[in-house]
C-alpha cells in the first residue's frame, strides 16, 4: 500500500473495552439472519441459526471496538490518491445500495463522499493494522489451509467453490481466511470485552 503506519504506541491487551448498546443495530441483525438463512442447511432449526446469529454479532461487536482502541495506538501517513481511489469505489457502492433499496431516492453526492472518504479512510487503516499484526505474528494461510476451509464451507452449506484454478481468485480467498484469522488472533488477545445482551439472545 502506498499509506503506511508511522508510529506505534505499546498495546495493552489488557485493558477493558466496552460495547453500549446503541452500537447493537437490530436491522444488521435482521440482515445477518436473512443471510445466514440463505446459506445454511434447511435441517437447521430457527433457534440454531439464532444462536449462529447472535454469535457472529457478539463477534463483530467485540472486533469494533477492539479496532476502535486499536486504530488509536497508531499514527498514519494515508495517500491522497490511494484514499480517493477507494472513496470512489466506496461512493458506487454506496450509490447502487441506495438505488436497489429505493429508486426513487433523491442522491445527496455530497454527503455520499463525505460518508464514502470515512469509509475508505476505515478500510485503509484497517488494512494497515492488519498488516502490520500479520507480519509481527506471522500469520499466514498455506495451500492446505485454504483447501481445507473451502472444504468445510462446502460440508456445511453444501455449495461448491471453485477458487483454485483462478488465481486471483484463489489469492484472494486467501486474503479473507488470512483476514479472518487476523481477526480470531486479536478477539482471543483481547479479553477483557464488556457488552450487552444481543437483542433476541435468551
Amino acid at each position: 500500500m502506498k499509506s503506511q503506519i508511522e508510529k506505534k504506541n505499546d498495546i495493552d491487551f489488557e485493558v477493558k473495552l466496552k460495547v453500549t448498546q446503541d452500537q447493537i443495530n437490530p436491522e444488521h441483525i435482521r440482515i445477518r439472519t436473512m443471510q445466514l438463512m440463505n446459506i445454511l442447511p434447511d435441517t437447521m432449526t430457527k433457534k440454531e441459526i439464532e444462536q449462529r446469529v447472535n454469535s457472529m454479532i457478539s463477534r463483530e461487536l467485540a472486533h469494533n471496538v477492539i479496532m476502535d482502541y486499536l486504530s488509536k495506538q497508531y499514527t498514519y501517513k494515508i495517500s491522497e490518491s490511494e484514499l480517493k481511489e477507494i472513496q470512489e469505489r466506496v461512493k458506487v457502492d454506496i450509490i447502487n445500495s441506495e438505488k436497489r433499496n429505493n429508486p426513487n431516492a433523491k442522491i445527496d453526492e455530497k454527503v455520499i463522499d463525505t460518508n464514502a472518504r470515512t469509509i475508505a479512510s476505515r478500510i485503509i487503516i484497517k488494512t494497515l493494522i492488519y498488516e502490520l499484526i500479520a507480519k509481527e505474528n506471522n500469520i499466514e494461510v498455506s495451500d492446505e489451509e485454504l483447501n481445507t476451509t473451502l472444504e468445510n464451507y462446502k460440508k456445511e452449506t453444501g455449495q461448491a467453490v471453485d477458487v483454485l484454478s483462478n488465481e486471483q481468485a484463489k489469492e484472494e480467498t486467501r486474503m479473507m481466511i488470512k483476514e479472518n484469522k487476523v481477526t480470531s488472533f486479536l478477539l482471543s488477545k483481547f479479553k477483557n470485552i464488556e457488552f450487552p445482551k444481543v437483542p433476541g439472545n435468551n
